[in-house]
């Protein structure tokens, strides 16, 4: 996975169900995977606290819709930055 760390399901030695990717720069994606591509809704939580809701198919980004975050959400996504 190009050096990022994933945790999660794996099928064939690709993930596959559901998992998390913690990318270099901070941004983590918490989802469903299929043959090892992003695949169905998830949440991405960005580096600067920004949480949004996707929609992959297939490893194609489909729909991204930001979420409000209130002061709870950016504790719980700063704690996962770390």
């Amino acid at each position: 996975m190009n050096g990022c760390r994933y945790s999660g399901k794996w099928r064939n030695g690709k993930p596959d169900g559901q998992g998390g990717k913690n990318y270099h720069n901070g941004d983590i994606y918490q989802g469903q995977w299929q043959a090892g591509r992003r695949h169905d809704r998830d949440k991405a939580t960005e580096v600067d606290g920004r949480i949004f809701q996707e929609i992959w198919r297939h490893g194609v980004l489909t729909s991204r819709v930001p979420l409000p975050v209130g002061r709870k959400t950016v504790v719980m996504a700063a704690e996962k930055v770390r």
